[in-house]
């Protein structure tokens, strides 16, 4: 009778012991990440994502305050992606390896393509013709005239004009 008493204080702990280890680990597991939890965020929303594109010559030393202005302009609109090509110098000597690059611009949708060099201005031309639905802003100094394209000289190209007229393109393009 004595065991039988010992028996069963003994599984009464056992079972005590029990439920508190499964209260504590459902108090764990709701606190560090049970209910409640939302749908996960995607990483990335980029193929929906307006893109402004750079294309430079690896190395120009214009490309970095152009390239500060095309992400400036970026952050300031909802929604879009500053992407940015660096030709290597050897390519940039090439009109075929020139237009092979820009050809990747086309290939990524690239609503405004701002263009930074005298080597990209027959692709520039090349793009207006071939009906990309891309507009340029086009830093060199030898010009594009085209309603399409912005042209400025590399002196005009600050980092606050190009954030202005990237800004003003994809506004126009009703993407802001």
């Amino acid at each position: 009778m004595v065991f039988t008493r010992l028996r069963r204080r003994r599984s009464s702990y056992v079972v005590a012991t029990l439920a508190a280890v499964a209260a504590c680990s459902l108090a764990a597991i709701m606190y560090f990440g049970g209910g409640g939890r939302s749908a996960p965020t995607p990483a990335s929303d980029i193929s929906s994502y307006l893109r402004v594109c750079m294309i430079a010559k690896a190395g120009d030393p214009d490309a970095t305050r152009i390239w500060a202005g095309v992400q400036q302009a970026a952050a300031a609109t909802k929604k879009v992606n500053a992407q940015q090509i660096a030709v290597p110098t050897y390519a940039a000597n090439s009109a075929n390896d020139v237009l092979a690059y820009a050809g990747g611009l086309r290939q990524q949708h690239c609503a405004v393509t701002v263009a930074v060099g005298d080597f990209l201005h027959d692709s520039v031309q090349a793009g207006l013709s071939s009906a990309s639905g891309s507009t340029y802003i086009y830093v060199s100094r030898a010009p594009v005239r085209s309603a399409s394209v912005v042209d400025l000289q590399p002196e005009q190209a600050t980092t606050e004009r190009v954030a202005s007229e990237t800004k003003t393109m994809i506004k126009n393009l009703g993407k802001a």
